[in-house]
């Protein structure tokens, strides 16, 4: 039975905008390092546990474990070679299928070893068979460069589900040019195009002028605008209002 589902959800080309907003996810963060991926983690994690709804946080960025100072029982795989990280996903998989949980993946800048096992099991149509929305997050900045890993994993067609996001991250721009100018390469270029062909969804991810203090100090979001300075609390509040404008396209494919 379940996989006479798979077989139809593999035809299936858009994602049913009316699906349960109970229905677990598995969010899996791709982009390389530096990219905003753990940032993006940490808002989508804070953003459901305040709303009452559990995300588990599983990293497997091999070199730079950050979201553990920033959430708690975080899972990472014992070891960061290959194999071990590929049963860790195995095991990862199961679990969720198991308990019903949302999953928010934060792989490497590039990972290599996610791709070739989700491609190894057809993972998005093997999830959604099972009645897990899988959902893939690339966060891309104004460098042309940024897109080589959407490019790898697209024409590979490893972990392409129609729940695709484009997170054009404001935060990395790094002068004074508007955001439109700043992405046009990016937004123009061949690779970009060719997956909002087919249907992926583009958002903005606002900058945040004191990001630095944030994570210097290893506070939530939600504890910044509490115990930052007068200034700098009202710049987070203004940013977490922005944020949550920027993921209201993308709501419906969030834990």
């Amino acid at each position: 039975m379940a996989s006479a589902r798979r077989s139809e959800l593999a035809e299936v080309t858009e994602v049913d905008s009316l699906a349960p907003t109970d229905q677990p996810k598995l969010v899996v963060m791709h982009g390389r390092g530096g990219s905003g991926k753990s940032t993006l983690v940490r808002v989508i994690v804070e953003r459901a546990t305040e709303a009452g709804r559990e995300v588990a946080v599983a990293d497997a960025d091999r070199t730079n474990a950050t979201l553990g100072s920033f959430l708690k029982n975080v899972t990472r795989p014992e070891s960061p070679d290959d194999k071990t990280v590929s049963d860790w996903l195995d095991d990862l998989m199961n679990q969720q299928a198991e308990t019903r949980m949302s999953v928010a993946l934060d792989m490497g800048g590039g990972d290599q070893v996610f791709k070739r096992f989700a491609s190894s099991l057809e993972l998005a149509e093997l999830l959604a068979g099972e009645g897990i929305m899988p959902v893939a997050l690339h966060c891309l900045g104004p460098d042309v460069d940024s897109l080589a890993y959407l490019n790898d994993i697209e024409a590979s067609r490893a972990f392409c589900p129609p729940s695709t996001i484009l997170v054009l991250n404001e935060g990395l721009i790094r002068d004074s040019r508007p955001r439109e100018a700043a992405f046009a390469e990016i937004r123009e270029h061949s690779i970009y195009r060719s997956a909002q062909k087919r249907g992926v969804r583009e958002i903005w991810f606002p900058a945040l002028t004191c990001m630095q203090e944030v994570n210097t100090k290893r506070l939530s979001f939600s504890a910044a605008e509490q115990q930052l300075g007068l200034t700098n609390r009202q710049r987070v509040a203004i940013w977490r209002r922005a944020v949550e404008r920027a993921l209201e396209p993308i709501a419906d494919w969030l834990p």
